[in-house]
């Protein structure tokens, strides 16, 4: 990491993964480059300022025995779930345009280079196109890459055909193990939340 990165690594990284093998030495690198970059004077680790970000100050103060940064720790996933919840409410999701105001689907998907999902046709009929172009407004504004943004949309459409037409609620935790390396935490649970709004009685 260099002097100007944020602490945070990509969402590929190793350290999202709790069962990547290369999990502990990644939460170790991001642990090594705070101590680094955040010693005061003395060379002991500063207190976080009031007023730096937020999100730098929502990781739990390091200790190789916390649940968060020993990987084989019985309440480890519960610790990152933490975590990311703490995250979810730094960072909501935005709100989205009013459906008047939205673009057509088909002109968010030339901007973002994606097609519509593969489905057979009884579920073609029944695709709502204002709520895709809800999503594919949110994942401009995200700078969601044309392969994340389509491999999203694709995964909802399996799952949907998969679920005959409503995700049920286990699909919530396979998406987020699926997602885990190619979105951020707050991204997933944007995601997540979005579709349950899709799904509501």
């Amino acid at each position: 990491m260099s002097e100007t990165s944020s602490l945070l690594p990509p969402p590929d990284s190793p350290y999202w993964d709790a069962n990547h093998k290369d999990h502990a030495q990644a939460v170790e690198e991001v642990r090594a480059w705070y101590v680094q970059h955040t010693a005061d004077e003395t060379g002991a680790p500063a207190r976080p300022s009031l007023a730096a970000p937020a999100k730098k100050s929502l990781l739990p103060e390091y200790d190789p025995a916390h649940p968060y940064y020993d990987r084989y720790h019985p309440e480890h996933k519960a610790a990152v779930d933490a975590v990311r919840r703490a995250y979810e409410a730094e960072d909501p999701p935005p709100p989205f345009p009013e459906v008047d105001q939205l673009e057509p689907a088909d002109h968010l998907r030339a901007k973002l280079g994606v097609s519509p999902p593969p489905l057979p046709p009884a579920y073609r009929e029944s695709w709502d196109e204002v709520d895709e172009a809800m999503f594919l407004t949110w994942a401009l504004r995200e700078n969601f890459s044309a392969s994340q943004t389509q491999a999203a949309m694709n995964w909802y459409a399996r799952a949907l055909v998969g679920d005959v037409g409503r995700l049920s609620t286990a699909r919530e935790d396979e998406f987020r193990e699926w997602a885990a390396k190619r979105f951020t935490p707050s991204q997933i649970e944007t995601m997540v939340r979005y579709v349950r709004t899709l799904h509501e009685e």
